[in-house]
């Protein structure tokens, strides 16, 4: 876990730590939206939208290792989407 307070001597954040922790803000604030908004739309699902725009036809497996997510977690949205 990491601390959002920075004290000389303690060790910097390497880039993954720092990834998971955007990520995991996004995703809350994500979350906080819908349920504010009732919004049916899920931004990771517009996201995998992108990635397969990007890629043209990708695996499930490509799409779970281009947007950082599980792969059970990309078969869920991508059944959602259908």
């Amino acid at each position: 876990m990491l601390q959002a307070t920075y004290s000389e001597g303690c060790p910097v954040p390497d880039e993954d730590q720092l990834t998971q922790l955007v990520t995991a803000i996004y995703d809350v604030a994500s979350h906080a939206r819908r349920l504010q908004s009732q919004d049916p739309v899920d931004s990771a699902r517009v996201g995998l939208l992108y990635h397969v725009r990007l890629l043209g036809s990708a695996r499930p497996s490509d799409l779970a290792s281009i947007s950082r997510l599980d792969l059970s977690t990309v078969s869920r949205h991508l059944k959602e989407l259908e």
